[in-house]
């Protein structure tokens, strides 16, 4: 009866601005969904970050991609490398139509092979 008069006279009723209390199971409860939230949210923006390109910095006549181990170069339109590994390399690479100009050296110059020297590298 006495909760009866308590409602009825405003003094058990909660407003908009009063806090929420959760039981401790509950609070324990929210807690670890809002761990996981947060390293879900970030696991998501890790994702998202790595899957961007790095931006095209490259020199003269290269773009950024994928390229294996014996790029075309001067000395290998001549000569053929007797090996290559099928390891894959990510970086600056000659664009289409261009050679390295030094074989095996990724950060050679690239140049059409038109103009490779008469005794190539």
């Amino acid at each position: 009866m006495a909760y009866e008069h308590q409602v009825a006279s405003g003094v058990g009723k909660m407003s908009s601005s009063d806090p929420i209390f959760y039981p401790k199971k509950k609070r324990i409860t929210l807690e670890r969904e809002n761990i996981i939230m947060k390293v879900f949210i970030l696991f998501a923006l890790v994702a998202a970050v790595s899957t961007f390109e790095i931006s095209n910095n490259c020199p003269a006549n290269k773009t950024i991609g994928y390229f294996g181990d014996c790029p075309e170069s001067c000395l290998s339109l001549i000569q053929p490398p007797e090996a290559c590994t099928l390891r894959l390399n990510h970086g600056c690479m000659c664009i289409e139509g261009y050679v390295l100009l030094r074989d095996q050296e990724f950060f050679s110059d690239c140049i059409k092979p038109e103009d490779c020297p008469a005794n190539p590298e």
